[in-house]
């Protein structure tokens, strides 16, 4: 009975949980509101779902650590022993270790000139690549950034065409598909190098450090298809910190240079994509406060100066009126855009949605399963402990992505980071239970290493999701990708979109700005004009200041003719959340024509 008090209490208070996540709300400010997907009907505040997220994993977890620590009155001390004496654990990491992450790595950059570049010509996806590919043409048209376009993601989350074509002096769609395949690949070699460094860190003999790497490398990669994966473009930065704090505990040496990377991710991260770096400058809160706690001042003092020193260096590099609006963009999409694109996450378990149930499931699995191995830690793992206590932070921290935008798919992406910290716990307690039971005694673990390189080695010739790899294509790798960056922009439209941009060009010569009144957000790119207003995505547009600014903008630049409704618009015409905007169009233009799927105002 003693054994299993502990799964019994933290199921009852998940039940517990689950029964009250309904009743956990923030009042409601109806003023302070925007029109979103589900927020503003259902009275929803925008910080609920997070509030019974947080509640939700805590409850079980204090729990659980209440237990064990009344119980069994060992939990606080190993505790103070993973935060105070992991540094005396030696990790070492065998030569043939790094053999195996050498040749690890040049298979999966292999891998990448397996795919067929000339393929990836498919039709562009007229609302999401647009959010690049317009902000993109605003600076390359204007030479401003944030004064010419307001944006949601970040730097350079909005604005990596341009950087694309000032490098490699070519405006065109295929080098932006190109550089998100590429994204893939750094991707994959940060997963790798996080599981070469997991592995290191264990308290394993030299063939079941290469066994733990090569099965945890087998399954990090299987979520991450080049076609649909499961860590993104932005996930990149977040991956490089999470290796570096990973340097930073483990290693003994190089200790200086990895806090001053990661002081300068503190800036660098803002001005990758914003969500990101809110993420990793909140854990760098939590990271200095656990240097202080060790008091290891020296340390502290060169995080602080790196981060600082990242922050000035921008300041001074970037125009005063450029960083000025960087922060007022910043300030804005932090405080909006989570009404904006709300959707209410589903209850637990009652709600029958199995996307939402499942991730909860996964985190509640993964902190019960941290909980007790810190329990039952004999002193040999805890630098290994702390890795995985930090990589769930940070999980935590990344699901804040699927808990405004609550739907399958940004409930898959955002669970991403949380299977590290699972299946290297998962594969750790099986190689520790086998250990016990002195299992490997009796197999040859030299071969079980060869047997799964050879695995791994054949997993590059698999399709997943949507891939087509081949051999062949490697030979014709660097032509292929020619092809792409090359191709006409053109070839990325359906002959709708095509008729649509040819005749609006005509109809719209003598204007010198471009007003698209629906979310097909890529069509000023293919006009090359720059937006009558920075804030392009009317989707983002639902703020009143922000529709007032539009108008206010329009009032200045005035185009003869602008796009106002969509018959395939994917989030619906924006009259309907833009009432303030729709109003004045309504007014000062009116009905021209009906082309195709659209429908095409002018000025009265």
């Amino acid at each position: 009975m003693k054994k299993t008090k502990p799964y019994f209490l933290f199921l009852i208070s998940i039940i517990f949980v689950t029964l009250i996540w309904d009743k956990i709300s923030i009042p409601f400010d109806l003023e302070s509101a925007h029109v979103g997907d589900s927020y503003l009907q259902n009275k929803h505040h925008s910080q609920n779902d997070t509030l019974r997220f947080i509640v939700y994993l805590s409850i079980p977890f204090i729990v659980l650590i209440f237990y064990y620590q009344i119980y069994e009155k060992i939990f606080y001390n190993n505790i103070k022993n993973i935060i105070f004496k992991y540094e005396n654990i030696v990790s070492e990491s065998p030569f043939r270790l790094k053999v195996f992450l050498f040749i690890s790595l040049n298979l999966i950059i292999i891998e990448f000139f397996f795919i067929d570049f000339k393929d990836l010509n498919y039709q562009l996806d007229i609302f999401h690549e647009g959010l690049w590919l317009t902000p993109s043409n605003n600076a390359n048209i204007k030479n401003e950034f944030w004064q010419s376009s307001y944006i949601l993601r970040g730097y350079v989350g909005n604005f990596f065409p341009y950087l694309l074509w000032n490098f490699f002096n070519i405006e065109t769609i295929g080098i932006t598909r190109f550089f998100s395949f590429f994204a893939t690949l750094l991707n994959k070699i940060f997963l790798l190098l996080i599981a070469y460094r997991i592995s290191s860190s264990v308290n394993f003999n030299t063939n079941l450090k290469i066994i733990f790497y090569l099965i945890l490398s087998l399954t990090f990669l299987t979520f991450t298809s080049y076609m649909s994966p499961i860590f993104l473009q932005r996930s990149i930065l977040l991956l490089l910190f999470m290796f570096l704090i990973m340097n930073f505990l483990i290693l003994k040496n190089k200790k200086n240079l990895n806090l001053i990377l990661i002081g300068l991710l503190s800036s660098a991260s803002m001005f990758w994509y914003i969500d990101i770096g809110i993420y990793i400058n909140s854990v760098l809160f939590l990271f200095l406060i656990f240097l202080l706690i060790k008091r290891k001042f020296k340390f502290s003092i060169i995080l602080l100066i790196s981060i600082v020193g990242g922050w000035t260096t921008l300041y001074y590099y970037i125009p005063n009126y450029e960083f000025e609006q960087f922060f007022i963009n910043v300030k804005l999409a932090i405080s909006t855009i989570d009404q904006i694109q709300g959707l209410i996450f589903p209850t637990p378990f009652l709600s029958l949605d199995t996307r939402a149930t499942k991730a909860l499931i996964l985190f509640l699995i993964t902190g019960f399963l941290i909980i007790t191995e810190i329990n039952n830690n004999k002193k040999m793992d805890l630098k290994f402990l702390l890795v995985v206590c930090v990589f769930f932070i940070i999980s935590i921290f990344y699901f804040k992505y699927g808990l405004s935008r609550s739907d399958s798919p940004h409930i898959r992406e955002a669970s991403s980071f949380l299977y590290i910290p699972l299946i290297t716990l998962l594969y750790y307690k099986i190689i520790n239970t086998a250990l016990k039971q002195k299992i490997f005694l009796s197999i040859n673990l030299n071969f079980v290493s060869y047997f799964l390189l050879l695995v791994f080695v054949a997993s590059i010739f698999v399709d997943k999701k949507l891939e087509n790899k081949s051999f062949s294509n490697m030979k014709m790798s660097k032509s292929s990708i020619h092809k792409l960056i090359n191709f006409s922009d053109d070839i990325f439209l359906n002959e709708d979109y095509k008729d649509l941009i040819s005749y609006y060009k005509k109809l719209s010569s003598k204007d010198e700005c471009v007003m698209i009144f629906t979310n097909e957000v890529a069509v000023p790119y293919f006009l090359k004009k720059p937006t009558c207003s920075k804030f392009f995505l009317m989707y983002s547009a639902t703020p009143l200041n922000i529709q007032n600014n539009i108008i206010k903008d329009l009032k200045e630049n005035s185009p003869s003719y602008l796009i106002y409704r969509s018959d395939i618009d994917a989030y619906g015409h924006a009259g309907s959340r833009l009432k303030l905007l729709n109003t004045f169009i309504i007014n000062e233009y009116t009905f021209f024509e009906k082309f195709s799927h659209w429908e095409i105002f002018k000025k009265k």
